[in-house]
């Protein structure tokens, strides 16, 4: 893993993934990074707790990020998928409560178990049309979450998938869904259509 810094008025701590490092090559106090070109697969707990972390550039390429990948970012406030990535595992984004702005690629096929679970500060979602599968918990407890639309080919809803959701006004289930666990809007006092 590179590591470099920037100037003095900006102290921020650049590094490059490559894949093959261990957590314990982190710089503590890492803030911006990027994927290189050769990395299919975000190593599970890589960057949980990197508490400063604000920025994540993400390479074409990317298959799959992780359980744990980026649990407690606390400092991370966007992500954008490449368009090659197809899974995002469990708790990857948990507890990242500044991130805002999430955009998902058409591609991903799969959202595991409380990926995005307590991202307070997320608005709104879009899924794309291979999105076949939220898990359960996904987007539990985001709080600020105003807007979901979620996509044609949808065909299951993981339980409590948007649970405690309290912002979130209407939804529209599309009619190819088959199977909608229980508690999916357990908690979503706001939900009225």
């Amino acid at each position: 893993m590179s590591k470099k810094r920037k100037t003095p008025e900006t102290s921020e701590v650049v590094s490059e993934y490559t894949g093959i490092e261990k957590k314990d090559d982190l710089p503590e106090d890492v803030t911006i990074v990027r994927f290189h070109s050769s990395v299919t697969e975000v190593d599970d707990y890589m960057f949980d707790e990197c508490r400063q972390l604000k920025k994540v550039v993400l390479n074409e390429g990317l298959k799959k990020i992780g359980k744990h990948s980026f649990e407690k970012c606390s400092e991370l406030k966007s992500i954008t998928f490449p368009s090659t990535l197809l899974e995002v595992d469990d708790y990857a984004f948990h507890e990242c409560k500044q991130l805002k702005k999430l955009v998902l690629n058409e591609g991903l096929r799969k959202i595991c178990k409380t990926a995005f679970k307590d991202c307070e500060s997320l608005e709104s979602i879009t899924f794309p049309s291979t999105v076949t599968d939220i898990g359960f918990g996904s987007f539990c407890a985001c709080i600020r979450l105003k807007k979901v639309i979620l996509n044609q080919s949808l065909q299951l809803i993981g339980r409590s998938a948007f649970a405690s959701c309290t912002s979130l006004e209407s939804i529209t289930i599309p009619p190819a869904v088959t199977d909608l666990r229980g508690n999916t809007f357990y908690h979503c006092s706001r939900l009225r259509e």
